[in-house]
């Protein structure tokens, strides 16, 4: 795309992109010379060995994500007809959102994984690589990272249905929930909310992890930002800190933990 644009501009580009049978109105030339004038300027360029990895690796995580679609979230490959003719049970599907723990866990990891290749961490990539076709292999979450991020999305999952159940301060979901997360949920709703997980950063070997997650009031359009800490005892992710989240991120920070925003609130002191 951008061997087309420089020599023949963004206009006129567009107007083949909107045209595909179409190139040589827009360009002069078929396809197939397109492709021989494209192949003889690519092969006029000096080759970096570094960068024939970092493609090769995108080209491989890109057809990963694809296996993981076809495996997790099969509907999401079916190309569908125009909306006015989709039946009722079609619409119902199509509003689902497959966003159970394992789907958080490989997603968040798929996130992680373009991010590696986006900053250049080739080595923490092909990890990650790993971990993403042996999950998919497996047909369920498979690797240290990817497990740590199912137990995380586990246990996000539970403060969510807590959540959704509008509790009151006198039952028992409402005291099962960390104090620092009731105290944001009070300030903030004190009333049912769903919640999207957006990323999970675990630090590699130092036992800390973070997860950014959105709640939205279940009435109107309120969403609020939330950041939520945990550490490793053992084989276990504790919950210890949160925060409304502040800041922005670093986009290749060379830590993960660097990337969270502003400092910690005086609410992260509660511990679970």
């Amino acid at each position: 795309m951008g061997w087309l644009i420089g020599r023949w501009g963004v206009e006129r580009v567009k107007w083949l992109y909107g045209r595909a049978d179409q190139p040589e109105k827009a360009t002069g030339l078929t396809y197939a010379q397109l492709e021989q004038r494209w192949l003889r300027w690519l092969s006029a360029r000096p080759v970096d060995p570094l960068t024939v990895r970092r493609f090769g690796l995108k080209v491989q995580a890109f057809e990963a994500m694809r296996r993981y679609q076809t495996t997790f979230d099969p509907f999401a490959r079916v190309l569908p007809e125009p909306p006015d003719t989709w039946p009722p049970t079609l619409v119902l599907k199509y509003g689902e959102i497959p966003d159970g723990p394992a789907q958080v866990a490989l997603e968040t990891l798929i996130k992680a994984l373009q991010g590696d290749l986006r900053c250049g961490r080739l080595g923490s990539a092909r990890r990650r690589l790993e971990e993403l076709r042996a999950s998919l292999e497996a047909g369920t979450v498979v690797g240290p990272e990817a497990e740590a991020r199912l137990a995380l999305a586990e246990r996000l999952d539970q403060i969510r249905r807590t959540l959704q159940t509008a509790p009151s301060p006198g039952n028992q979901h409402h005291q099962s929930l960390p104090t620092p997360l009731l105290t944001l949920w009070e300030q903030e709703f004190g009333s049912p909310v769903r919640q999207e997980v957006a990323a999970i950063l675990v630090t590699p070997g130092a036992g800390k992890a973070v997860s950014f997650v959105w709640w939205f009031a279940l009435e109107g359009e309120t969403a609020v930002p939330i950041a939520a800490y945990f550490a490793r005892n053992g084989d276990q992710w504790s919950f210890v800190a949160a925060e409304r989240r502040r800041g922005g991120n670093t986009l290749c920070a060379r830590w993960p933990m660097v990337s969270i925003g502003g400092p910690v609130s005086a609410l992260s002191t509660s511990a679970l």
